[in-house]
């Protein structure tokens, strides 16, 4: 498209006298700097991906003793680092720099002159008008927006004005541009970036002659990474609000006249990764979970001690108590290293033991009580599943203490084989487990009606005890349940028809019990279901024809029952899916029929006591 020449010149006077008359013909400062958080650079912010959370600890797979039975696969503790507990902030925002403005291109001659920001609001300027159209009507310009400073930014300015003011800032080595109107990050060690705003994210006045104390708003500088006042005369405590600074990642104080007790607060600053408090004289002594959290060679804390640790006293009186000595594995214990380092235990960041995991280990006496007082303790497992050759198995007296059912933070119980006796603690119910194991052991008793409040439940094995009384209906709102082992007791009574409502069981083993009455029919609603073993019970009437149905089921055992009636045909067919069934166990029943040929061919472990067809 052409433009007509003649008309540029007197559109273009015609826009100027306009724009003089009205006292609106204004243009950004080509001076004005890019850290003040005005003209036409956008907010600009990224944050950065929230921390992914590592996985809770589990314990090693463990399962009703059952050959063959398909049991969870051990879960290997993460080898990086254990996740930030809870109330820990994400990860700090990316600093991102204030952009350059780009040059703004020249008006076309159509349009009135407008500011910066009146042109980043408009979609697009109009075309230039064809020849022959008369001069557009000037647009009515927007008034120049009040050039207000971002409230942060002015936060900011005045937490480094109380700094000046507190550490008698007129005596300062190096003073440049402080108090003055200069963009923050002008001042003499202050660096900024552009947060929504100018924001100080860092404040280096190392050896710099402050002297006073360290003002209260410091701690309003909340985008603060870096922070350096070593090598000065500051003098009083170290002020509280400064462990509210959630992204500091840099604190060095070293090397003043600090005085007071030292701060707590700071295990909890968990972006924070160098540390040096060092040539002060701070009362008291470090935190144990700074210690623990913080790497030796990027923290220094002067003659300060570290605080004693309560949990090595109750491990040192577990040790004692079950046989220490005498382990297998004792690496690390009593000594002057970190807990983490000792055999079986994990510890979280703040150096919490969250793990203890002494499983075939040669652990001999009563399960010491005093475990109760580790409060976070996550995974306790002092069984023997699994032993071979060479493995010392731990063989404890006693029972189970009821203590154990103070462990509120407790996910994962394994005491399976360890020679336990007497009844299980109701106490337990009070836990929020997801593995219960406490199998192969000699416990008595009925299974306390405290466990069916332990809903989120994935696994629990009490086989091969001597436990009594009958199954309770409440173990059927394990909704999570998967694997869910009573065998080889002498427990009585019915199956409890609510069992088929956990739609997640993948193993059901009930064998060697006294149990009697039917196989309930809702048991065929478990489709997630491959392992039902209801050996050697007292059960008695026919087998529900719906197991027929269930894919995923491969091994059946019912033998040693008084079930009548014939073979469901769906469990001698070929399946649609083709998946084989692998275990069909029904001899010494009252079962009635005969085996049609081909089916031995198809079902690897067929045993009945009926005839072929």
């Amino acid at each position: 498209m052409l433009m007509n020449t003649k008309w540029i010149v007197p559109v273009a006077f015609s826009i100027l006298v306009l724009a003089l008359a009205c006292g609106q013909a204004a243009t950004p400062d080509a001076g004005q700097s890019e850290t003040t958080g005005q003209g036409d650079s956008p907010s600009v912010g990224a944050t950065a991906p929230a921390v992914q959370p590592v996985p809770e600890p589990e314990g090693p797979a463990t399962g009703a003793p059952v050959t063959a039975m398909p049991i969870m696969a051990a879960a290997t503790p993460p080898s990086e680092s254990p996740p930030l507990p809870p109330g820990a902030p994400d990860a700090p925002p990316t600093a991102v720099a204030s952009p350059t403005p780009a040059p703004t291109p020249a008006p076309p001659p159509a349009l009135p002159p407008a500011t910066v920001e009146a042109r980043e609001a408009e979609p697009a300027a109009p075309e230039a008008p064809e020849v022959g159209d008369p001069a557009p009507e000037p647009a009515a310009t927007p008034p120049l927006p009040t050039a207000t400073p971002e409230p942060s930014t002015e936060t900011d300015r005045a937490a480094l004005v109380a700094l000046y003011q507190s550490t008698s800032g007129d005596n300062w080595f190096d003073k440049g541009n402080w108090l003055s109107d200069r963009p923050l990050g002008d001042w003499y060690g202050v660096t900024t970036q552009y947060q929504g705003g100018e924001r100080v994210f860092g404040l280096d006045l190392a050896d710099n002659d402050l002297e006073g104390s360290l003002p209260p708003d410091l701690g309003r500088l909340d985008q603060l990474r870096n922070l350096v006042l070593s090598d000065n005369r500051l003098t009083g405590a170290i002020p509280a609000e400064l462990l509210g600074l959630e992204w500091l990642e840099n604190l060095d104080l070293s090397n003043n006249r600090l005085t007071g007790d030292f701060p707590t607060g700071l295990e909890d600053m968990w972006w924070l990764d160098t540390l040096n408090l060092a040539g002060n004289s701070l009362a008291g002594c470090v935190p144990l979970a700074l210690v623990n959290r913080m790497d030796a060679d990027t923290v220094q804390f002067g003659n300060a001690p570290s605080c004693p640790d309560p949990q090595r006293d109750v491990l040192e009186a577990f040790f004692h108590a079950a046989g220490g000595p005498d382990w297998s594995n004792k690496d690390g214990w009593l000594t002057d290293a970190p807990l983490k380092d000792w055999h079986g235990i994990r510890t979280d960041q703040s150096g919490t033991v969250v793990s203890l995991d002494l499983r075939k280990n040669g652990l001999r006496g009563e399960i010491p009580i005093v475990l109760a007082q580790l409060t976070k303790l996550g995974l306790l497992n002092l069984g023997n599943w699994g032993l071979q050759e060479g493995d010392v198995p731990n063989s404890f007296s006693g029972g189970i203490p009821p203590e154990l059912g103070r462990l509120e933070s407790l996910g994962f119980l394994n005491l399976a084989g360890a020679n336990l006796d007497g009844p299980i603690p109701p106490e337990l119910g009070n836990l929020n487990l997801s593995t219960l194991d406490l199998s192969g052991n000699r416990l008595s008793g009925s299974i306390p009606e405290e466990l069916g409040g332990l809903t989120n439940l994935t696994r629990l094995i009490l086989s091969d005890n001597q436990l009594s009384g009958g199954i309770h209906p409440e173990f059927g709102d394990f909704s999570g349940l998967e694997q869910l082992g009573l065998g080889e007791n002498q427990l009585t009574g019915a199956i409890p028809e609510e069992l088929g409502r956990l739609k997640e069981l993948t193993y059901l083993g009930l064998e060697s019990n006294r149990l009697s009455g039917p196989i309930p029919a809702r048991l065929a609603r478990l489709e997630a279901l491959s392992w039902l073993d209801l050996s050697d019970n007292a059960l008695t009437g026919e087998i529900p024809g719906g197991l027929a149905d269930l894919e995923e089921l491969s091994t059946i055992l019912l033998s040693g029952n008084q079930l009548t009636g014939a073979i469901p045909e769906g469990f001698l067919e070929e399946r649609r899916s083709g998946r084989k069934m692998q275990n069909l166990v029904l001899n010494n029943n009252n079962l009635s029929g005969c085996i049609p040929s081909g089916v031995h061919s198809r079902i690897r472990n067929l045993k009945t006591d009926l005839p072929r067809c």
